[in-house]
């Protein structure tokens, strides 16, 4: 039993997949390019990219942006978007750009071509739903969880055999 509790006490610490925000980057008010750093997809999950700024309104002011998704430094997807669409961000205005299928240990960047943007301090962020890695985080906790129990089992079963083998030795001689 003290084996499989210094085995459990001992077992590595889930890989944190909170990487639900992997880029923000900031976009200048001025047109031109922009090329966000590449991240690496922890997991498959979808991601999506929103302009984030401040705004005084509800509403997103509409912005012009092009937009390129790399994955492993080729083009996975191209588009225009008016940024018009709200997202789900508090503190600030979020609006929908673009949606991008990550695979796992697929390494993604963005790049933009900016004809306008209409939030101050804008940022690029590529996220996906906030709740996404809790997901992950619970299943692997659940893995890890049910391979502890299954553990202190066997260990049970294993120390109650060690005990029960001379008393049953005694009882039958």
């Amino acid at each position: 039993m003290a084996l499989a509790a210094l085995l459990y006490l001992s077992r590595p610490e889930p890989e944190d997949l909170r990487t639900w925000t992997p880029v923000a980057h900031p976009v200048p008010p001025t047109p031109g390019r922009v090329d966000i750093p590449p991240f690496t997809a922890a997991e498959d999950r979808t991601f999506h990219l929103f302009l984030y700024g401040g705004s005084n309104n509800d509403k997103c002011p509409q912005s012009d942006i092009d937009w390129t998704i790399l994955r492993n430094g080729k083009p996975e997807a191209t588009g225009t978007s008016k940024a018009d669409k709200l997202g789900f961000l508090s503190g600030g205005t979020a609006c929908w750009i673009a949606e991008l299928k990550a695979q796992k240990g697929q390494e993604y960047a963005v790049s933009l071509n900016v004809h306008k943007v209409c939030l101050t301090n804008a940022k690029l962020l590529v996220q996906t739903y906030p709740n996404a890695w809790l997901d992950a985080y619970y299943g692997k906790l659940f893995h890890r969880d049910l391979a502890a129990t299954l553990s202190a089992l066997l260990a049970l079963a294993g120390v109650t055999i060690l005990l029960a083998v001379p008393i049953l030795k005694r009882v039958l001689d």
